[in-house]
């Protein structure tokens, strides 16, 4: 890491921490060390103050003891090392002197085993908003038996407007396909925030943005389109969408597609795509991976560090909220009462 990176990485750590008042002092968090941008979680529970218990597993970035030193290594530049112990074995002891889980892929799924061991006035915080939560990746009905809360980040929150790095993800990606968006006509498919947030980006800064509903797509709705050959792009954003929405036997197909947007390319966020059905038929599509239902093509990071802290220290907030609250001693439904409408905080049930 060059100093450069490492004074902006500092300041955004510090300041981040600081808007959002993330205070674990007292606190035990529970959460992943991962590759990539992702070492930055178990540092910003550490630079709040917290005891961290970092997880570190095999994966297709990296092996698990590759992974732990270069999560100490970076520890070590932002002296954080010695808050922070990283974990190639999840341990029931580990798992009970936690108060705050993090619901990150190293440690997911949170079963029911994972649940059992942990102890009665724990927390368990998601770094999305609460219908982003997958049902796989916690047992809620484990959580509401032992009466552990599930909290979420509100990302349009007052204090920050997470979500709309959304917008600009999808504009880096556009970018990436050699378009310039200013001028540029985009056709849109979304039925969930992604899909809005996206147009209402590219809207700003000088595209034409049209976006459908993927409930109503069919090759009747094309049909009934103005001039759907001058499209430069179609953006497939629908994190909630079960059904295929570009393949075979999709919502629209790719001969469709040859058909009434011979000029658009394909940019999925979001979303079922079969993307080699698409490059077999000569469409072009970024990226080229398979996109999924209920999961990113590319996540936050992929646009920078900023967003990805904002995130991740958002979520924290939320644990450090709940966490205190259970502290307390208060009941999970009067805490649930309390956090109704809350500005930042998130509950699942």
């Amino acid at each position: 890491m060059s100093k450069t990176e490492f004074e902006r990485i500092r300041r955004l750590l510090t300041e981040t921490i600081k808007l959002f008042d993330l205070d674990l002092c007292g606190m035990t968090v529970l959460t992943e060390a991962a590759s990539g941008n992702y070492y930055v979680t178990p540092l910003i529970a550490a630079l709040a103050g917290a005891k961290v218990y970092a997880i570190a597993r095999d994966s297709e970035f990296g092996e698990k003891e590759e992974v732990g030193r270069y999560v100490v290594a970076q520890a070590e530049l932002f002296s954080v090392n010695d808050t922070i112990e990283i974990m190639y074995q999840l341990s029931d002891r580990i798992i009970n002197k936690s108060d705050i889980v993090t619901n990150l892929g190293l440690l997911r799924p949170i079963d029911s085993p994972f649940i059992r061991a942990m102890h009665d006035r724990a927390v368990i915080t998601s770094m999305c908003e609460n219908w982003e939560v997958r049902e796989k990746d916690i047992d809620r009905v484990e959580c509401r038996k032992k009466g552990i809360l599930l909290g979420a980040v509100n990302e349009e929150s007052e204090i920050r407007d997470i979500f709309r790095y959304v917008g600009y993800l999808a504009f880096k990606l556009v970018l990436e396909t050699g378009l310039e968006i200013l001028n540029n006509r985009f056709f849109i498919i979304g039925s969930d925030k992604f899909g809005r947030t996206i147009t209402s980006v590219l809207k700003l800064n000088g595209a034409e943005a049209d976006l459908i509903d993927t409930e109503t797509l069919n090759r009747e709705t094309l049909s009934r389109l103005r001039d759907p050959e001058k499209y430069d792009a179609i953006i497939i954003a629908d994190y909630t969408c079960k059904e295929s929405i570009i393949a075979q036997r999709g919502k629209i197909t790719a001969e469709e597609i040859s058909e009434f947007f011979p000029a658009a390319r394909i940019i999925h966020l979001t979303g079922e795509v079969d993307t080699d059905y698409l490059l077999q038929n000569g469409i072009t599509c970024h990226p080229t991976r398979q996109g999924f239902t209920r999961r990113m093509t590319v996540t936050l990071d992929y646009l920078g560090m900023q967003p990805l802290i904002e995130l991740h220290t958002a979520g924290l907030k939320v644990g450090e909220m709940l966490c205190r609250e259970r502290k307390l001693g208060l009941q999970p439904e009067k805490i649930r009462r309390k956090f109704t409408n809350h500005s930042l905080c998130q509950l699942l049930d």
